[in-house]
């Protein structure tokens, strides 16, 4: 995840620079970077878990899924996506045709490659299964076809974990910082090094001891107000919607970071990601496109966390993934399993000299997977400029210059789905059509009104959610387009 470098600006047409990152960053065929500068301060994974299976993991399965759920210590365990990144894009790169990736951070671009992973299941799902159960009848092993829910479901045992390099930008990011993180050395220039990344500030635990650490306030939700010595926290780059709210107050719903000189219109509009794991712990991660096919909400089974920052970070991950909410009044809000790895990733940015806007995407949506560069800068896959997807109108020509999280190509599977498996009918209130070539994005979202419904129920989303589509930036005709297959 990235909390220092989350820029938004919106001068220039970024040519000159998408031709010197063109230089920087080369892929092989089998995926690598020949120079390592794709942004590697945050790292996701996804990884599935399976009790069903028999076959051994392979070790980069088994080791980002260390902390995976209670499928059992026998479970089969593989990656399903990865994806690096600290950056997102301002108001002003925000567009009216899903090819822009608005947010780029790694927890945010792993969750939406999941959801390909998710749709490309339910397009492998053999048309003939019904409500059987048994593998053998579908070329899935992930979902299949339950007719008296009338949705797909997950396979017996499935399950889907996180694995995040560090803490999630926003209110999962402010802790004590009295305990040292783990490292991979025993030097203590190493750790000093890593609390001016992490907090902005210096903490050993003798500056820690000075303070008794109980400066608290509680506001009168429960849930923001509570605040420490300002020398003993980590800290956010991520800044409180709300104005009012100071840099370390708990259970603020923020935006994700951006230069303190940055002018307010080019900043970024995307939510910190402790606001977006939060939702989805709430809703499901699968949005509502793939609520209309699933029978149930999508989540994350556990959340594990890199760096081994200890107890309080562990305790501030879950006050920001799900007891703030309960806090809140959404009293129904499952507890999510949270753990902290011992293990430092290799390419930290407190490691690394490089902080480069390209974020690296892999997704298993097929034999080999599927690559790809994006440009976290401008929202933008690898080789295609901002002046190009402009002079096309906005809509490259050819659907190969869509990334692959983009909102138009996870559209056009929606659509696939739904020529794909003719019989088995959309979870659409009485009365309701769609129609590909009229039924816009924002439309075909709307209609998914079980979802709707339970999102405006939610005491934490009403009260503090942005929503970019009502309230940001309604004059760009926000998520109204229609797509092709």
């Amino acid at each position: 995840d990235g909390d220092g470098d989350g820029d938004g600006d919106g001068d220039g047409d970024g040519d000159d620079e998408m031709k010197q990152q063109r230089r920087q960053v080369k892929v092989d065929e089998s995926g690598r970077s020949k120079r390592s500068r794709t942004n590697t301060s945050g790292v996701a994974f996804v990884s599935s878990s399976s009790s069903s299976q028999s076959s051994s993991a392979s070790a980069s399965s088994s080791s980002s899924s260390s902390s995976a759920s209670s499928a059992g210590a026998t479970a089969a365990k593989r990656v399903v996506a990865v994806a690096t990144g600290t950056r997102c894009v301002g108001r002003s790169r925000m567009d009216a045709h899903g090819i822009v990736v608005n947010d780029a951070h790694a927890e945010v671009l792993c969750t939406r490659l999941l959801r390909r992973f998710i749709w490309m299941e339910i397009l492998k799902a053999s048309d003939k299964e019904g409500a059987s159960s048994s593998s053998s009848s579908s070329s899935s092993d992930v979902v299949r076809w339950d007719a008296q829910r009338r949705g797909f479901v997950l396979r017996d045992g499935v399950l889907f974990s996180l694995y995040v390099s560090r803490p999630p930008c926003g209110d999962a990011s402010i802790f004590d910082m009295a305990v040292k993180p783990a490292s991979e050395d025993d030097g203590a220039s190493h750790d000093t090094k890593r609390f001016r990344t992490f907090g902005g500030s210096t903490a050993t635990a003798a500056s820690a001891d000075e303070g008794d650490g109980n400066d608290m306030k509680t506001g009168s939700d429960g849930t923001v107000g509570r605040k420490r010595k300002l020398w003993m926290l980590n800290r956010t780059g991520a800044k409180a919607v709300e104005e009012k709210h100071d840099a370390v107050e708990l259970g603020v719903v923020r935006f994700k970071s951006a230069r303190s000189d940055m002018p307010k219109h080019l900043t970024t509009q995307s939510m910190s990601c402790s606001d977006k794991l939060a939702k989805w712990n709430m809703l499901g991660c699968q949005g509502a496109l793939l609520s209309l096919f699933l029978a149930d909400p999508l989540r994350y089974s556990s959340i594990s966390v890199g760096g081994g920052w200890g107890r309080s970070c562990q305790e501030a991950v879950e006050r920001a993934l799900w007891r703030r909410c309960v806090a809140a009044g959404d009293n129904e809000t499952p507890a999510l399993a949270v753990s902290i790895s011992d293990r430092v990733f290799a390419h930290a940015q407190s490691l690394c000299s490089s902080n480069h806007a390209m974020s690296l995407l892999w997704v298993a949506d097929d034999t080999a997977g599927t690559v790809e560069l994006l440009n976290g800068k401008f929202g933008l896959r690898q080789g295609l400029a901002p002046k190009t997807l402009k002079k096309h109108g906005g809509v490259p020509r050819k659907t190969s210059q869509w990334s692959i999280v983009c909102k138009r190509s996870l559209f056009a599977l929606f659509w696939r789905a739904v020529k794909k498996h003719p019989d088995k009918p959309l979870r659409l209130p009485d009365g309701v059509s769609l129609s590909q070539s009229k039924t816009t994005y924002r439309e075909a979202k709307n209609a998914a009104v079980d979802y709707q419904r339970r999102k405006q129920a939610s005491a934490f989303l009403s009260k503090h959610w942005v929503y970019a589509s009502t309230q940001v930036a309604p004059e760009l005709g926000y998520e109204c387009f229609t797509t092709t297959i």
